[in-house]
Order: structure tokens, then C-alpha cells, then sequence
């Protein structure tokens, strides 16, 4: 009955009540199981799932807050990311990965959701949704086979496409931060390597002569080695951590 009607083959309200009657259940369970049934056709939908992946492309938001039961010391890692909140689109590479490293180690719980807490952006997005399915287009609007359609492109936004299309934008984001990385580890280890070696000072020729290199990271603090410029022997070492976020 489900496949008949997502493919247009119902041609009257009647023989969508002939068929809900027909089935072993109560019309109110088996219209129910109809429903959920054309809800999993809407989200197989190219049309639809375009639809969704659009909606959360224009109004999504990344929500990070902090989780009470983190290890305190993951907490201060990522004190900067306890109540953080930002449009989808703006959200930085390096960020997206230290959002997913608080998340993987528990200190952050990690959303993807449509601004205005979901209300007006979801109403539009299922909109949308509705609008990709051809057979509801070719229905009168008040139709028993147009409302229940409408109830099957509703569960399935709200169980279904929603749940999806912010998945896959946080995997697409992910994955590009994790490409990005490469590609920005790759560069500097690049212009390292063509880095002509460190001149000694004359006054130093023969003396000692130290080399502070930093590694700079927010996440996990910037990190610090001092070695003999001559010999190459780390004399010191040390982990410097932003306070305030500065």
C-alpha cells in the first residue's frame, strides 16, 4: 500500500481506505504502520535528503557544552569549548577537531542542530522536504492520501532526515578538518626541510649557544624544547598553556 502510493498508483481516497481496511489491524494502527512505512521511502528520497542536507547548509548551528562527569584535567583542556556555539559555515578546521577531540574524550557533548532552537528552521526545512515529493504535488491538498503523505514527510524529518543531514554535515566538516590538517602539516614540514640551518653567532663559535623551538597548540598547550644549537642535545623542556583563551 506504502509503495502504491509513494509511486502514485492510489487514484482515489477510497482505495486508500480500501486498502487501510484491508489490512489485520485497527484503521487508526494500520494508517500508523502506513505511515512509518512511507516515512522510510522519504528518507531513501534523493530529493528529500537534498532537501535536509540544504536546510542545515543555510541555518545550521554547532553546539558544544561541557560535561559534568569529565576528567578534570580534560575539562580545563577544553574549558574554552564549555558553552560554545557557532554557525555551521563559520565554523574553522582546527576547530571542528578539537570539538571532536573533547567530544571523543567525553569532556564535551558535541550537536549539530537548526538555529532558533529547531522551531521556525524546521518548519521551513520540512517544507522544503515536502515540496520534493513528486505525488504530493500531483494530490489535492485536502485529500486523505495528501495528509497522510504530509504525516509520513513529518515523522520521517523528525526521526529520520534531521538525524541524518546533521550526521553527514559533521562527518563532511570532519573529515575536510582532517584533510586540511594534513595538507597544513605537509606545507610547514615542506618549508622546514628547505630551511637553511641555523647560523651560529660569531660569539658563539665557541661557546654554547641554546635554540628555543615552539609547537603552539590551544587544545593541549604550546610546547617548548630548548636544545644546544652545536650538538643538538634538548637542555629544557616545558608545556606553556593560554590562560583566558589568550
Amino acid at each position: 500500500l506504502a509503495a502504491s502510493l509513494w509511486r502514485g498508483g492510489l487514484p482515489s481516497d477510497a482505495a486508500l481506505e480500501s486498502g487501510l481496511r484491508a489490512a489485520r489491524c485497527a484503521p487508526s494502527e494500520s494508517e500508523q504502520h502506513l505511515i512509518y512505512a512511507l516515512a522510510e521511502l522519504v528518507s531513501l528520497d534523493e530529493g528529500a535528503r537534498n532537501a535536509a542536507d540544504g536546510a542545515f547548509a543555510r541555518r545550521g548551528v554547532v553546539r558544544a557544552k561541557a560535561l559534568p562527569k569529565a576528567e578534570p584535567a580534560d575539562a580545563a583542556v577544553f574549558a574554552h569549548y564549555a558553552a560554545y556555539e557557532m554557525p555551521l559555515s563559520r565554523v574553522r578546521p582546527h576547530v571542528w577537531l578539537a570539538l571532536h577531540r573533547g567530544s571523543e574524550r567525553g569532556a564535551l557533548k558535541l550537536n549539530v542542530v537548526l538555529e532558533d532552537g529547531g522551531n521556525g528552521a524546521a518548519a521551513a526545512a520540512l517544507g522544503s522536504v515536502e515540496r520534493s515529493i513528486s505525488v504530493l504535488g500531483a494530490l489535492p491538498p485536502g485529500s486523505k492520501r495528501a495528509t497522510v503523505l504530509r504525516k509520513a514527510a513529518a515523522d520521517c524529518w523528525s526521526r529520520l532526515l534531521s538525524r541524518s543531514a546533521a550526521t553527514r554535515h559533521q562527518k563532511n566538516a570532519l573529515d575536510g578538518a582532517r584533510a586540511e590538517a594534513v595538507q597544513v602539516f605537509a606545507r610547514n614540514t615542506a618549508q622546514l626541510l628547505r630551511t637553511p640551518p641555523a647560523q651560529l653567532p660569531p660569539a658563539a663559535a665557541d661557546g654554547r649557544c641554546a635554540v628555543l623551538g615552539v609547537d603552539p597548540g590551544l587544545a593541549h598547550g604550546h610546547k617548548c624544547a630548548v636544545v644546544d644549537a652545536r650538538t643538538g642535545v634538548m637542555l629544557e623542556s616545558l608545556t606553556v598553556r593560554a590562560v583566558g583563551g589568550k
